[in-house]
């Protein structure tokens, strides 16, 4: 197979779920795309079409709904190594996406477009498996992460984040770490100290 920096990422992700053939991976290889953004770049923009799948090889991306022309935001997710990105309903529905993506440090990604998803999914029932097996991870994580708002303190959603990706905060400000955990910047930085404080 065909090497290309960065693609055992990629391989090990797939085959984690799947195992193509290697006929299949030489249907997937030419569609493939991939590209460096800069710490802050849109990969997203809220209101535009969306017509392509990200997967991060490095980097952080986060996702966040805005308020036009008033600059407020609500970061609803943040993606990291191994994961799919897009705004899941433009995407879906090639309709203007809800959310918008950043690169909160420089992210380097294979990106593929719908119509090449959409080929893909055509052409082979291991991509179209890969396709559904992939929706379904990110629903449950998104369901989890929405019981922890209901049903977990800010304190433990704080420490459950802290320990699961304690890089995001060294690289992200503390105001969109807040929102996606639904506490104030104050509660947050207050937290914080504690845990400082106990060591």
């Amino acid at each position: 197979m065909e090497e290309i920096p960065g693609f055992s990422i990629l391989q090990n992700s797939i085959q984690a779920l799947v195992s193509p053939s290697q006929e299949e991976w030489s249907l997937a290889l030419p569609v493939l795309k991939k590209q460096t953004y800069p710490k802050n770049a849109s990969l997203v923009k809220a209101g535009e079409n969306s017509g392509y799948m990200y997967f991060i090889l490095e980097g952080i991306t986060r996702h966040f709904y805005a308020e036009t022309g008033k600059g407020n935001s609500a970061t609803v997710w943040f993606s990291y190594q191994g994961d799919w990105v897009n705004d899941a309903y433009g995407f879906s529905t090639q309709q203007p996406a809800l959310t918008s993506i950043i690169a909160v440090t420089e992210v380097e990604a294979f990106y593929l477009s719908r119509a090449d998803q959409e080929m893909l999914f055509a052409s082979s029932p291991i991509w179209e498996r890969l396709g559904r097996l992939g929706a379904e991870g990110y629903l449950v994580k998104q369901m989890l992460h929405t019981w922890s708002l209901y049903f977990r303190s800010a304190k433990e959603r704080f420490h459950a984040l802290l320990k699961e990706r304690p890089e995001l905060f060294k690289h992200c400000p503390l105001i969109h770490i807040a929102s996606f955990l639904n506490i104030t910047p104050e509660t947050l930085s207050r937290l914080r100290s504690e845990m400082k404080d106990g060591m």
